[in-house]
Formats: structure tokens, sequence, C-alpha cells
């Protein structure tokens, strides 16, 4: 072949190789700034929801300041992305929200013996008087907080027999007003009990009132939580539902019965991890993990006064989706 045919073959072969070498040099770059594009919108981003988590979180946080030895479920149920704000004393059990456990306790041998009596006359002979007078009796020989309580519930059941509802109010004003935290010998809580009696017998108006209050006291903290607190809280639920089913406040009472359920839960389920992790962690900050339900869990913890941490779980899925829409609203 001669030089000028060689020439015109090297020529077309060029002509065909340098577009496609360009053509693929061009589309490498392309990709490679898609790729850094990609790679400082996900940087962008992710600065972006580490600082909207920070601010969220300080905020929040901001309500811890309001814990002192207690709070009210209601103070944060505007914010959905909060499940519990809870606290943890210095030697790692919970403080709050606590379920007080089981004590049973030994009854002293003269009041045992009076009460006795008084339940026969209750039970045996249906004589509310004599049985109000004998329960009345073994109040005053009554040898701790836990018998006067025990005595002043049984009495308030005796007079309701016998239809004296200025000594049954008189019963539950008094265990109202000095053995709120108190349980009887047998792990029962006569408050409580009181409380649901009325809800039970008292006219419409005055039972609403007795189950609000009780509610109140125990979303305060005046009263303290227990395992019995499940039946009881089912026992007023019916109530709400069915006696009580017409009155105006219906709904607020049912609302609070299901924040107790939701601060009793946590600390029921959840308590015994929270003093796990803060056991083995014994640091403020945010701590994550898995209930034992397979679940993910975060929580933040701050410092409490008098030592221990006070601290928020957070509503996983709540917090997502606020996250989420934070983030957005900052990219735009």
């Amino acid at each position: 072949m001669s030089r000028l045919g060689i020439r015109w073959v090297i020529l077309y072969f060029l002509s065909i190789l340098v577009p496609a070498a360009l053509l693929a040099f061009l589309s490498v770059r392309s990709l490679r700034d898609v790729r850094d594009s990609v790679s400082r919108e996900l940087r962008s981003k992710a600065v972006l929801a580490q600082d909207a988590f920070d601010r969220l979180i300080n905020s929040r946080a901001q309500l811890l300041a309001a814990y002192k030895g207690g709070m009210d479920p209601r103070q944060y149920a505007g914010f959905s992305e909060i499940a519990q704000i809870f606290a943890v004393d210095p030697t790692g059990a919970m403080r709050h929200p606590s379920v007080q456990p089981l004590r049973l306790q030994e009854r002293s041998a003269a009041f045992a013996a009076q009460m006795k009596r008084a339940a026969e006359r209750e039970f045996g002979h249906q004589d509310w008087t004599g049985g109000v007078q004998l329960y009345h009796q073994a109040y005053k020989e009554a040898a701790s907080p836990a018998e006067e309580a025990e005595a002043l519930n049984a009495l308030a059941r005796c007079a309701h027999k016998g239809k004296d509802a200025a000594m049954v109010q008189k019963a539950h004003r008094t265990l109202v007003a000095l053995y709120g935290p108190v349980f009887d010998a047998d792990g029962a809580h006569p408050v409580t009990l009181s409380h649901l009696r009325l809800g039970h017998y008292a006219a419409p108006e005055q039972a609403q009132a007795s189950l609000m209050a009780w509610a109140e006291a125990l979303l305060a903290g005046r009263y303290p939580l227990y395992a019995g607190c499940q039946q009881a809280l089912q026992e007023a639920r019916t109530l709400a539902q069915g006696r009580l089913a017409a009155m105006e406040d219906r709904p607020v009472l049912l609302e609070r019965l299901a924040l107790i359920e939701e601060s009793l839960d946590f600390a029921l389920r959840c308590g015994p991890v929270v003093e796990d992790q803060w056991a083995a962690a014994r640091e403020w900050g945010y701590i994550s993990g898995v209930w034992p339900d397979g679940t993910s869990f975060l929580m933040y913890l701050g410092a409490a006064e008098g030592g221990g941490a006070v601290g928020i779980l957070f509503d996983w899925d709540a917090l997502t989706a606020l996250m989420q829409e934070q983030v957005d609203g900052l990219a735009d």
C-alpha cells in the first residue's frame, strides 16, 4: 500500500477513535461530577440533619429543668416525639416514674384482734353502726400509719353499707389528707380503694370528681404507682365508660387514665433497662440501644439535682418524622 493509502487509513481510524475517546472522557468526567455533586449534597444533608437534631434535643432538654422530684406527663404531652421523662437516683434506681414493690407487713396483735371483732360485726351480724364504732376503735389503737389507713378504709366501707354518707366523706377526706402514700399490711392502697368506692356508689357528679381527683394525684405524684394500679385503672375506666358515660368530663378522665397507664407501663417494662443503661454508662448525653422486644430506643440524660440523672425517652417513629420535616425545611 502506498504511503498515501496508509495515511488515509490512519486518518480514518483516528476519525473514529478520537471522538469515541473524547466522548468516553467526557462521560467519565460527567459521572465524576455527578458523584461529587451527590456527595456534596449528602454531606450537606448530614450537616443539616445533625444541626437540626442537636437543636431539637437541646430545646427538648430544657424541659428537664422543670423536673422537681417528679413531672406530670401533661407538661410534655404536646411533644409527640417525647415518650417519657424519667429520673434515676444516684444509686441507679428509677426515681420517677417508680412503682412501689409489694411489701407485706405484720399487724400488731391488738390491732389485728380489734379488726377481727369489727369484721365479725360488719360481715357476720351486718351491724353497720356497731362495725363503724369498732373500726373507729381500731383506728385509735393502730400502731402505724399503715394500720390507721386500713382501719379508716374499713370504717368507710362499713359506713357506706349503713348509708352514713357523712361518715364516708369524713373518712375519705382524712385518708386523702394524711395517707396518700400509705399502703396497708396486705400491700393494698386504702386511698385508692376509697376513691373507687365513691366512683361506684356516690352520685355521678361526686363519683366523677373522686376519680378525677385520684387520677390527678397519681399524675402529680401525690399517690404512688404500684402493681395493683393496673387493676384499679381498669376499674376506673370501666366506670368512666359505663356508669359515668354521660358525664361531660369523661374524655378528660379517660385521657388522664391513659397517661397514668403509659407511666406505669414505662416503669414496669422499661425501668429495668433504663437502670441497666445508666449503671453501664454513668454519664450524661445520648444513650441508644434495643429493648427486649427488638425495637430501638434513644434516650437523652442530663444531670439531676442531688445526683443521678433526669432523662427523656424519645418516641423513635415520631422523632424520625419530625427530623425529616426539619431537615426538609432547612434544605428548602
